[in-house]
């Protein structure tokens, strides 16, 4: 039997949570309370771990993209047990999704553009949104 990994709900007002790095790649064998992600929201960054053994078959959500909390990230699978089709479908969602990011992310990671300053300590989507917005910026002094 499948069981669902979800972005955890770290706090009364969290809404979302991104996933800054996954320890565990599709295919590893994972055990019950082994620490299997790491996600950040805008309050706290925490490793999450896995609710059962067995084989970690499919990841949905996958490094970088911000989901609601309680979204599904990735299913565990028992040893030689085939991924439900159901699975596969959210996949695709996902896909999709980076496929619309994909173009705004690479237009603004252009060498021209990250000589602002202090941009390069932000991660290349909150890079893009920022100069997407950047003459709309003032500084107040």
């Amino acid at each position: 039997m499948a069981t669902e990994v979800v972005v955890p709900m770290l706090g009364i007002t969290v809404e979302k949570g991104t996933i800054v790095e996954w320890l565990k790649s599709e295919g590893d064998l994972v055990e019950k309370g082994e620490i299997i992600f790491i996600v950040e929201t805008e309050k706290v960054t925490t490793e999450v771990e896995s609710p059962a053994s067995g084989i970690l078959a499919k990841i949905i959500v996958p490094v970088g993209v911000e989901v609601p909390v309680l979204t599904l990230a990735a299913v565990i699978t028992e040893p030689g047990e085939e991924l439900p089709a159901e699975y596969a479908t959210q996949a695709i969602r996902v896909h999709q999704v980076r496929q619309k990011l994909r173009p705004r992310v690479s237009r603004c990671l252009s060498p021209r553009l990250l000589r602002r300053p202090r941009l390069h300590l932000l991660d290349p989507l909150r890079q893009c949104l920022l100069l997407e917005s950047w003459p709309k910026i003032r500084v107040l002094t």
